[in-house]
């Protein structure tokens, strides 16, 4: 316990006007991309603000003063201090950068200190990443072990491996290339240990993973079958997508994407009956139908998450596209496969369409126009793996 209240600060520079910077601390969707995992602001004198972080430390407070692009103050009592701090943030720019300093004072205990201090270090460092790069620290640290199937040990699974263990992770597929397929772990390997810390399940598994950064080297104990190996493993660093240069190359990169696609989608569906489409295995099973229908959802979530950042709202899990009625009611209006499919090119014809006119003041922000290009990049796996299903169903109407 400190025996008076202590006073930190932090600052950093970042290269972009003052309204960036300051719109970075009051806008919910931004606080989310580079400071904490839920934000709600009142951005008016006594309105709330609400952090909250995925450990389960949250702070809430209220406004205590506001100059729009100058300074902000708020109340800050974080999760278990007895007692609130008050955090001023003053903004001044300058031969193109702004410096941003963040004093908290009346700090009343060392735990409550130390985590304060990692907030801030940590987020006015991504801070600078996000509004320069667009690139979420968070994200691009976050390591990769490099599995594409994986699974909780239990005495079954035990036995039929013949290791002797019964509790771990059970290594089901690995990823060519990445850190554990490169340090020569195999399909049906027993995870027990990650740097040190035993893994018994996959929640402290995936603990393990969070105390690194990708590129860290770590000790990997397992077994295969009776025998105990530790090896070191360098955990993989995720691929970060290019952020495209101007609205005409996003709107391009997004027009190339879905023309791949879709000729897949559409080879797919060659010789497929209307009865095949609709057939679904079980009640909860979707139809080919129903997944084209996810695909358009898709579409329409997309064009609310690009309208939404124009307008600068707060854009909270846009995506709500994976609802049994919402896909049932798409095939109720577009009820065979080619005004489907037709549908589907419409729609991302418009997004297409929304990409190309996004204003220069959107485009500004790097951050969402690297998720934009990022999903662009990433979005034709999730296609391809639609895809997969559907001729899975295809191929089970038929039997």
């Amino acid at each position: 316990m400190l025996t008076q209240t202590e006073t930190l600060t932090f600052g950093t520079k970042v290269q972009a006007e003052a309204a960036e910077v300051f719109g970075a601390f009051t806008n919910p969707s931004v606080l989310r991309n580079w400071l904490c995992d839920a934000a709600e602001v009142d951005t008016r004198k006594e309105g709330r603000i609400y952090l909250w972080w995925d450990d389960g430390y949250y702070a809430a407070g209220a406004i205590a003063n506001l100059v729009r692009n100058e300074s902000l103050s708020f109340t800050w009592q974080g999760k278990g201090e007895p007692s609130a701090s008050e955090v001023r943030v003053s903004f001044a720019y300058q031969d193109g950068k702004t410096a941003v300093n963040v004093e908290q004072s009346g700090i009343t205990s060392e735990e409550s200190a130390r985590k304060i201090t990692q907030i801030w270090e940590g987020g006015l460092e991504n801070l600078q990443s996000v509004v320069e790069t667009g690139i979420d620290l968070r994200f691009a640290r976050r390591p990769m072990f490099g599995l594409n199937d994986a699974g909780e040990l239990d005495r079954e699974k035990a036995a039929k491996l013949g290791v002797p263990v019964t509790e771990g992770v059970w290594l089901g597929g690995l990823i060519e290339g990445m850190g554990a397929h490169a340090a020569g772990l195999q399909k049906d390997d027993v995870l027990v240990g990650l740097g040190g810390k035993d893994v018994t399940n996959w929640n402290s598994f995936r603990a393990a993973l969070e105390q690194h950064r990708a590129g860290d080297k770590v000790p990997v104990v397992f077994y295969r079958g009776p025998e105990r190996h530790t090896v070191t493993m360098e955990l993989s660093r995720r691929k970060i997508t290019e952020v495209p240069a101007s609205v005409k190359e996003l709107a391009d990169k997004a027009r190339a994407s879905y023309a791949a696609v879709d000729s897949e989608l559409e080879e797919c569906f060659k010789g497929v009956t209307e009865a095949e489409a609709d057939h679904r295995p079980t009640p909860d099973d979707w139809s080919a139908k129903q997944i084209v229908a996810h695909l358009i959802a898709v579409e329409r979530d997309v064009q609310t998450w690009i309208a939404g950042t124009i307008e600068e709202a707060d854009m909270e899990n846009v995506f709500q596209s994976n609802s049994k009625e919402r896909v049932t009611a798409i095939v109720a209006v577009y009820p065979s496969i080619a005004v489907l499919l037709e549908e589907l090119r419409r729609e991302e014809a418009l997004t297409v369409a929304m990409i190309a006119t996004l204003p220069a003041k959107t485009f500004a922000h790097k951050n969402f126009i690297y998720q934009l290009a990022d999903w662009m990049t990433n979005f034709p796996d999730h296609t391809r793996e639609h895809i997969g299903e559907i001729k899975k169903l295809v191929e089970t109407a038929r039997n």
